[in-house]
């Protein structure tokens, strides 16, 4: 078993990082320790891919300053640093099903379920909750549960406890 070690993060920064399933533009990475993220553009990372003496002038001016850094994490592999995951098999639906079966409202409880079939369901299951607005806030703040709960044990395997640097209180503390 890993060491855990505490690590202070915003988890709504790496939230964002992990729903970026395509990560066409960036990747993410946490530095184990700082807590931060670090996001490197996709060209940056091209660049010293391709092990280039000129990889340097390809790279836009506003992103040369990382040059250093993405050298450390891409080319050296840093143990300081992780890769951030993509959610992949989109956990957010299943954690709307989860949601919507707990919902008391039978009306409202029987939109969700059906619009929960399909393609556009998400879309579909915020529209519904724009006419319930204490169902919405009870679902956004189970979501944000849910990704802490996703994040904690990531986190947990590569032997980091985290902490919600917004609560100071380890994320496991919090889990719905």
């Amino acid at each position: 078993m890993k060491p855990i070690r505490a690590l202070t993060l915003d988890f709504n920064l790496i939230t964002q990082s992990m729903r970026d399933i395509s990560r066409r533009t960036a990747d993410y990475y946490l530095d184990k320790t700082t807590g931060k993220v670090v996001s490197l553009s996709r060209d940056l990372i091209c660049a010293l891919a391709q092990d280039r003496s000129e990889g340097e002038a390809e790279v836009p001016a506003w992103d040369a300053h990382m040059i250093p850094l993405a050298r450390q994490i891409v080319l050296a592999g840093s143990p300081n640093y992780i890769r951030i995951p993509e959610a992949f098999g989109q956990p957010e639906h299943c954690w709307m099903v989860a949601f919507t079966a707990d919902v008391k409202i039978p009306k409202m409880k029987q939109k969700i379920f059906a619009a929960l079939r399909g393609r556009g369901s998400c879309k579909r299951f915020k529209e519904i909750l724009q006419e319930y607005p204490e169902e919405l806030k009870r679902w956004k703040e189970f979501r944000a549960q849910c990704w802490r709960g996703q994040i904690q044990d990531w986190l947990e395997e590569a032997g980091i406890l985290a902490l919600d640097e917004n609560l100071s209180k380890p994320i496991s503390s919090l889990r719905p």
